[in-house]
């Protein structure tokens, strides 16, 4: 498998600018209690396809060579 870099992350965010919807943090009472940390949820299921895939894919496409 390869390492992903910085790098790398710059360009998938570039290449994705404003394709997604921007998604909420949410914060979780029950998971915070259980893990005695703060724990927030970024909420992917908010999207039109309600699934974090839309990014991934996005990504992927605009990746590809024309």
């Amino acid at each position: 498998m390869q390492e992903v870099t910085l790098d790398d992350v710059v360009k998938a965010e570039e290449r994705i600018r404003g394709m997604p919807e921007v998604t909420p943090l949410e914060f979780n009472p029950a998971l915070s209690q259980l893990v005695g940390a703060n724990v927030y949820l970024k909420r992917e299921d908010k999207q039109i396809t309600f699934a974090y895939k839309l990014r991934g894919a996005a990504n992927m496409i605009n990746a590809l060579s024309p």
